[in-house]
């Protein structure tokens, strides 16, 4: 399914409390896909979610088409109607498919520029500040959530993107790992928990894909 008109900070958080409840794809894992642009970390305006089944995606249709959804936690106070419409598992894999090598490094780019993002700057320190190359990620988790789009939808090693996925995979992974906060913090605490669920998500995907454990 596509959602259009959604914010430009929107988080996988937001798009599940305005969901109803159990019409996730619950035994998938990443139902959510939020879209970003590759090189600059820009959030697109439209995402793609995955049903449970046809009876949800006509709940989903019923309940929520044309409602009001909040935006993230920067722009919070506005609230977007969105449009929501059926479409085919092709229209999702074309738009997750990487065009380039480049595009995949940029993303690699992205998530080593998002967790180093130093977090003074903004009023909580989950949130990708703007310095240099992350200067349009709005969520630290952002980049990291868009590549792992990616590999719920690799195809195994016939995929033309299968070993830059690898490299792209690990490097984020190692990113990831290394990226520190004063735990003292209770933002440094809140992110440090965030970071192991992420981390989590991403190397179970890892070893789905590539039969090995990512090294860190």
């Amino acid at each position: 399914m596509r959602i259009d008109n959604v914010a430009w900070d929107v988080t996988p958080a937001i798009i599940k409390r305005f969901l109803p409840e159990k019409t996730l794809a619950r035994d998938h894992p990443q139902p959510i896909h939020i879209l970003l642009d590759r090189f600059d970390g820009r959030t697109k305006d439209y995402m793609y979610i995955e049903a449970a089944s046809p009876e949800a995606a006509r709940k989903i249709l019923q309940t929520r088409q044309n409602n009001y959804m909040s935006g993230g936690p920067i722009d919070n106070r506005r609230k977007r109607p969105v449009t929501i419409s059926l479409v085919s598992h092709d229209e999702l894999t074309a738009e997750l498919r990487p065009t380039s090598a480049q595009e995949l490094y940029g993303l690699l780019a992205l998530c080593q520029a998002a967790v180093c993002m130093p977090g003074a700057v903004s009023k909580s320190i989950s949130f990708a500040a703007p310095n240099g190359r992350a200067r349009f990620v709005k969520w630290r988790y952002g980049p990291f959530n868009a590549l792992m789009s990616i590999m719920s939808k690799l195809k195994g090693k016939q995929s033309p993107a299968y070993w830059d996925v690898f490299q792209v995979a690990s490097g984020a992974i190692a990113a990831l790992a290394t990226s520190k906060f004063p735990s003292s913090s209770i933002s440094g605490s809140q992110t440090q928990v965030q970071d192991e669920i992420i981390m989590r998500k991403l190397s179970n995907l890892f070893k789905a894909n590539f039969g090995m454990q990512p090294a860190v």
